[in-house]
């Protein structure tokens, strides 16, 4: 991690971009813009920069962080490379694609809205 942002601002970078560029990839599917996976990447390879390397302790922060680097990284490097190189992505990956855009997009608004109230 070479940045710290606050946890306000990380929220509404996922509304904002994460949870939206999920959606519009979901919707379009193939017809999806190059750039939009382009986008994807630079997002992808922000996880390098903003996101702390976990701990290894049991917690909450360290469940997110771990996840980050374990799980949406490698996939995310992954369907970039697919996007921008026009290789088949399954209808299933749009499909949950869209969902977790939606899920994002709630669940980081929520948060925010709590974090606004405080």
């Amino acid at each position: 991690m070479f940045f710290h942002l606050n946890i306000k601002i990380i929220n509404l970078i996922h509304i904002l971009f994460q949870g939206t560029l999920f959606i519009y990839i979901g919707l379009m599917k193939e017809k999806s813009s190059i750039y939009a996976y382009y986008l994807l990447l630079l997002l992808t390879l922000f996880i390098l920069i903003l996101v702390p390397l976990p701990k290894f302790e049991i917690t909450y922060w360290d469940a997110i962080k771990l996840s980050h680097y374990l799980i949406f990284f490698p996939l995310l490097i992954y369907l970039s490379y697919l996007g921008i190189n026009k290789q088949k992505i399954s209808r299933n990956i749009y499909d949950f694609l869209l969902v977790l855009g939606v899920f994002i997009i709630l669940y980081h608004s929520y948060k925010l809205y709590q974090r606004l109230r405080k």
